[in-house]
């Protein structure tokens, strides 16, 4: 048995050979003894070791067992240590005295091996058991309070204890029979990443961590869990602790950043290669180009300019997004015609005059600035999306409980379940071929959902029922 595993009993005696026979008679036990000579030094010791049971002599010079006794039950961290006092005293009024004191039973002297054997192995197995369960109990209490799923099996995989978090995450039921193999449930559900490594069930590696995968389907969005293994020996048992983490967000997010990356590269490289292409033939083929030839192609030039000097002003944009939070009050309703009207005036768009359903509040929870950003992000793509670049914009604002719905509706196209279900992807592109000719959903909306959000408030994306079009609704906290 491993050296931390065995019990460890604390021998309080000042007498020598008594000390001695002890030893004598529980080595064939394995347990760890350690001894003291009196009340003081077997106090100290007590605190340092937190032993498994405390055998006390009652009859000792100065500090006797009672009031050893009386001071281990008074110490936070000493006071569930079972005591057995050694006395060779029989008198009723003795034995009173040591219970209330606070011991848990008496062994007299001279000793009797069999059953001074038998109770020590009693009181450690009982103590033990209650160690553990309590142990256990201060787990599941933290395990209950954390976001993460724990899971503990048996060397056989069989479930002995799943949070909360862990039985809504892998579907199980909280009546799942301990005797059956917890991976068959996880089996029905997610796929084994990597399988090779799950072969080894339940005896996981604890330095690498494994994953679980439920593949996407119609209803929902592919789920990837984390999971971390931890396994510990309880005596000639072994229980294996498993964390899964759901870390779907993170891996979404990377993959995300892969292609806006890549997107960035292409969408840049577009422009560049107009710029490039129509300046190399200006510079080396000038002399044999008519004036309208040259003019073309400096045309495209200054095309692939203007395109280049759209797509930076967005990442720039992008990027150095304001704070949303107002510090002065929130943006003023009775201003949004105002903030309108010169917004489509950039854009040369036709006048949008908003309908302000009464009664609203005076201000919007957001910062000029920030609201100014985002109606020109949703107006620009309004005009973008356009079959003839001239879309017809609604703008309403009205009170939804206890909240502010500014709804912009436009009459371009409507989109498709993918394209709606991913429009706030960072510059998702709606187009399958990815030519880059054609306009993508860029990285506006994905701005503005981030700007809502960081007041309290929502972003949605939806068709028009009546017409080809979309609705965009933004919903504002009340203030």
């Amino acid at each position: 048995m491993a050296e931390s595993t065995r019990a460890l009993l604390l021998i309080i005696d000042d007498d020598r050979a008594s000390r001695r026979l002890l030893t004598q008679l529980l080595s064939p036990d394995k347990y760890r003894l350690e001894f003291a000579e009196d009340g003081a030094s077997g106090l100290a010791q007590a605190r340092q070791l937190s032993p498994d049971l405390v055998l006390l002599d009652v009859v000792m010079p100065g500090m006797d067992g009672f009031e050893v006794c009386r001071q281990l039950r008074q110490d936070a961290h000493l006071s569930e240590v079972p005591v057995l006092m050694l006395t060779a005293l029989e008198d009723h009024a003795n034995r009173l005295t040591g219970l209330e004191a606070g011991a848990d039973d008496f062994i007299s002297k001279p000793f009797h091996a069999a059953e001074l054997r038998a109770r020590v192995r009693t009181v450690v197995r009982l103590n033990r058991y209650r160690r553990i369960r309590s142990a256990r109990d201060r787990f599941a209490w933290v395990a209950e309070n954390v976001e993460h799923a724990y899971l503990i099996v048996d060397q056989n995989g069989r479930l002995l204890y799943a949070n909360s978090t862990a039985r809504s995450i892998l579907g199980l039921r909280d009546d799942h029979p301990g005797d059956s193999d917890i991976l068959e449930s996880i089996q029905r559900q997610f796929r084994l990443q990597p399988p090779e490594t799950w072969c080894s069930w339940p005896n996981l590696p604890e330095d690498q961590p494994l994953h679980l995968l439920r593949p996407q389907s119609e209803n929902a969005a592919a789920a990837w869990l984390e999971v971390r293994v931890l396994s510990q020996r309880l005596g000639q048992d072994q229980e294996i602790l498993l964390q899964f983490r759901d870390v779907s967000a993170q891996l979404s997010s990377a993959r995300s950043v892969w292609s806006f990356e890549s997107l960035i590269c292409h969408k840049l490289r577009t422009p560049m290669t107009k710029i490039t292409w129509g300046l190399s033939f200006i510079a080396n083929k000038a002399e044999r180009l008519s004036v309208p030839k040259i003019k073309e192609f400096a045309a495209m030039s200054q095309g692939g300019v203007d395109q280049l000097k759209g797509e930076l002003e967005a990442v720039l944009s992008y990027l150095s997004a304001p704070s949303a939070l107002p510090n002065d009050g929130g943006f003023p309703i009775s201003q949004l015609e105002d903030s309108l009207s010169e917004i489509v005036a950039q854009l040369e768009m036709a006048p949008i005059v908003p309908q302000l359903r009464e009664p609203l509040p005076r201000t919007l929870p957001i910062a000029r600035r920030a609201l100014e950003i985002v109606l020109w992000e949703l107006l620009q793509n309004s005009k973008k999306f356009h079959p003839q670049q001239q879309p017809r914009v609604m703008v309403t604002l009205q009170c939804q409980a206890e909240k502010v719905l500014l709804q912009l509706i436009d009459d371009g196209i409507s989109l498709s379940p993918e394209q709606l279900s991913r429009a706030f992807t960072p510059y998702y592109q709606g187009e399958r071929t990815f030519t880059g000719q054609k306009p993508g959903l860029g990285l506006g909306l994905s701005m503005v959902r981030s700007l809502l959000c960081e007041i309290g408030g929502e972003c949605g994306l939806r068709n028009r029922q009546d017409r080809e079009g979309v609705v965009v609704e933004l919903l504002f906290p009340s203030v």
